[in-house]
């Protein structure tokens, strides 16, 4: 996505006039309408409507604003990452091509770190004491563009099906709904008695889950439950919850992780409803890469440690 873009976008919204946000970007009025009109055929979204006011943000684009931000708070991370922080230590910051090449790089969709990171980082040491490798998280998307490019090795991921070759089922992640006590023991193990609680379900919004929404649609028409709110921050999700405020659905191993030691409570979803499938995929190119990852995921669908 265009840089010139995104920038143009956060200055139609704060200025809400076409001619103050060009004057601000020292651009001609057409070339910002340019811009904003690349930008949403790219996003095939209305971002912005006029008024008497000027120009106002529509919904969507009310949603897109703070993805703008990050976006270009990442370029700005980067270029400080890459120019401030080159030496540490008298060491080279950035590897060269051969060192980034000989490591076994291991992508992981950042909310199964707590539960397959430290089974990971045994594993190698265990069975390949001698290899150098490198854990990277990031979202489902992320992690699968990065093995598009060739930049990571091996990834474990949330995902609807296993949809790129030597990809390989590690498990079906339960999802659970979980509430505090008080609602817990209102519903008394009965999942249908969600629907009396008259409370809003939490979703996740978060790009590391994004590929669980889609399992909640069988879960909504089960429970007919319309008063829905999307939140990114798992952190604030668990400060409703323990405030009595709502209830929320999410794989088992994020409760685990952020949950479970919260005096919140969890109920089974049946199986029939959804299931949530982790998967691993690598890279054929290296031998090498192909003995890692075959002795992982037989590591990973372990029930029990490998040691």
């Amino acid at each position: 996505m265009n840089p010139d873009n995104l920038e143009s976008f956060l200055a139609i919204s704060k200025y809400k006039s076409l001619s103050q946000a060009a004057q601000s970007l020292y651009i001609t009025q057409p070339t910002l309408s340019n811009r904003m009109k690349n930008l949403e055929n790219y996003l095939n979204l209305q971002l912005f409507e006029r008024s008497w006011k000027g120009v106002e943000l529509t919904r969507h684009g009310l949603l897109f604003l703070p993805q703008a931000l990050k976006m270009l708070d990442k370029l700005e991370d980067f270029k400080s990452l890459s120019t401030n922080f080159k030496d540490i230590d008298n060491n080279p910051y950035l590897m060269s091509v051969n060192e980034t090449n000989e490591l076994f790089k291991v992508g992981m969709n950042n909310y199964l770190v707590p539960k397959y990171a430290g089974l990971i980082i045994r594993s190698l040491a265990k069975e390949f004491p001698d290899t150098k490798f490198q854990i990277i998280t990031a979202s489902t998307n992320d992690l699968l563009k990065q093995k598009h490019y060739g930049t990571l090795d091996y990834i474990i991921y949330y995902d609807f099906d296993a949809r790129l070759p030597n990809t390989e089922l590690i498990k079906q992640e339960e999802m659970i709904v979980i509430l505090d006590e008080e609602d817990y023991r209102l519903v008394n193990h009965d999942i249908k008695a969600l629907e009396t609680l008259g409370k809003p379900l939490y979703l996740n919004s978060n790009p590391a889950l994004d590929q669980y929404l889609p399992y909640f649609k069988p879960f909504r028409d089960f429970l007919h439950i319309d008063h829905i709110v999307l939140i990114e921050s798992i952190a604030l999700i668990k400060t409703l919850i323990k405030e009595g405020q709502g209830f929320s659905i999410l794989p088992e191993s994020v409760y685990n992780a952020n949950f479970k030691n919260e005096n919140l409570y969890k109920l089974h979803i049946p199986d029939s409803i959804t299931k949530l499938p982790i998967y691993s995929t690598y890279n054929m190119d290296k031998d090498t890469v192909v003995t890692y990852a075959t002795y992982l995921n037989n590591a990973l669908k372990e029930k029990k440690p490998i040691f």
